[in-house]
């Protein structure tokens, strides 16, 4: 590939990826609907028009969708807390001062999926900045904090983002896909620069065997529960109320002893191992063919079935996350 292609490949992933974070920033807008619409996996998905009731629903079906079913955080997904503004945000905003480009100083955390998206996108345009100037050194620099990004954090949770936004909405799912789709292409190109090497070594925190003690309760569970990293799945408030449904359990208080503790206990010890998650490792470092799509959806289905009560990766969840305590 001579320099022009690459000039040209860096420009388009950079507008891709800010078409992406304004989608999950601010949903579909007039501004962005044209833009939407020529994306092919995403056009079933979006109104042919935005008069001021479509823009409504579409403000209203951006803010059901990230902001009170599935919430878009890194350390939502990954930190065995799941609570916002702790070490993945800092590490982010560390990593966008590096890069000239300060996160989380608006509306969300550094570690929402806009801004990874958005520094992204600033990232690839610094890379053409550096190609045209014929700066190797800069061209360098950009590329491995393009490569710290993928390999450190977007990599890690956008599979399994995708796989819980899905059912909750097919436009954001479909959306968090194309995201990790260009994440792995570009990850890919950077292995063939020999980024490779100094990759930064993760791997999932250990769940404690939770039941081993009798007098655990609902409350130890349900938060054991929704702690993603640590049951390998996201429960969405839509996944909740079907399985009050499906189980006949009151969605609201429950009480502390009976066959409701006794179902939660069973449900924990089957979806303690993240397996969900961790089984879509592979789906996250590879680009995906028709077999490999076979693959990731097969590996995904068995995770998923191994890791019940229900369908893991789309699971329990409500309010908006919260924050740490300073």
């Amino acid at each position: 590939m001579d320099g022009s292609d690459s000039q040209r490949l860096a420009l388009a992933r950079g507008r891709a990826a800010d078409l992406l974070a304004h989608l999950f920033r601010s949903g579909v807008t007039v501004e962005r609907l044209a833009h939407l619409r020529s994306v092919h996996a995403l056009r079933p998905h979006l109104p042919e028009a935005l008069d001021s009731a479509a823009a409504d629903e579409a403000a209203a079906r951006h803010h059901r969708a990230t902001s009170r079913q599935v919430f878009p955080y890194e350390s939502v997904f990954l930190d065995a807390s799941a609570l916002l503004g702790g070490d993945t945000a800092a590490a982010l905003r560390d990593l966008g001062a590096r890069s000239g480009r300060p996160l989380g100083q608006g509306e969300h955390e550094a570690d929402h999926l806009s801004e990874e998206l958005q520094l992204l996108s600033w990232l690839c345009a610094a890379e053409v900045h550096a190609l045209e100037d014929g700066a190797s050194n800069a061209l360098a620099r950009v590329r491995a904090r393009q490569h710290e990004l993928l390999d450190g954090h977007l990599l890690r949770w956008l599979p399994a983002l995708a796989v819980a936004l899905e059912p909750v909405d097919p436009l954001y799912g479909a959306a968090a896909e194309l995201a990790r789709e260009l994440a792995v292409e570009l990850h890919g190109e950077l292995v063939q620069h020999g980024l490779s090497e100094g990759a930064s070594a993760w791997s999932l925190p250990p769940a404690d065997d939770l039941l081993s003690d009798p007098r655990v309760g609902l409350k130890a569970i349900s938060k054991r529960l929704v702690t993603p990293v640590l049951v390998g799945g996201f429960w969405s408030q839509q996944r909740l109320a079907e399985l009050a449904r499906e189980t006949g359990v009151g969605a609201g208080f429950a009480p502390v002893e009976g066959p409701e503790l006794q179902r939660a206990r069973k449900w924990l010890g089957e979806a303690q191992r993240p397996l969900v998650i961790a089984g879509l490792e592979l789906r996250a470092r590879r680009p995906r063919g028709k077999r490999a799509r076979q693959e990731g959806r097969a590996q995904e289905r068995l995770s998923a079935a191994r890791a019940r009560p229900g369908r893991m990766a789309q699971g329990v969840s409500s309010g908006r996350p919260a924050r740490r305590r300073a």
